[in-house]
């Protein structure tokens, strides 16, 4: 599903997102950040994003557990990074920390989209730009 998704109905949102002024300066923002670096692009971000929180709600809603001790490890971990972001960290850790902890961000906005059937749209990408932005602040860029 994530590989027919993302290319069909995820990517085209953002770039037309990403060509609107406020777009092309968080994508400027952007390059030269870890993930960026890692080669992790910012509509692949947030189709990471999208698989992760979805996941997230679909495993609790088929009772398969509470996700809430996953999420706040994630959380330590990524103000770990956070505390010190050019320091010498593994990719995992960066991936955690750029990824993991903004798909925690996007599972109340997920939540709304799975339980009521909507596909994910362009307030999606909206609010995951949001968070991307939000994380460039914490990393200092």
């Amino acid at each position: 599903m994530h590989a027919i998704h993302q290319p069909i109905a995820l990517i085209p949102i953002v770039n037309r997102v990403l060509a609107e002024p406020a777009g092309r300066d968080m994508a400027a923002r952007y390059a030269n950040t870890p993930p960026d670096r890692l080669e992790i692009s910012v509509s692949d971000m947030i189709g990471e994003f999208a698989v992760h929180s979805v996941l997230d709600v679909l495993r609790r809603d088929a009772g398969l557990g509470e996700t809430e001790p996953f999420w706040r490890r994630v959380g330590n971990e990524a103000n770990e990074y956070f505390a010190d972001p050019h320091a010498d960290w593994p990719v995992g850790r960066i991936y955690g920390a750029w990824v993991m902890t903004g798909a925690h961000a996007m599972i109340k906005p997920a939540e709304d989209y799975v339980r009521t059937g909507r596909p994910i749209d362009e307030a999606f990408v909206e609010t995951a730009l949001r968070v991307i932005r939000e994380t460039i602040g914490r990393y200092g860029n």
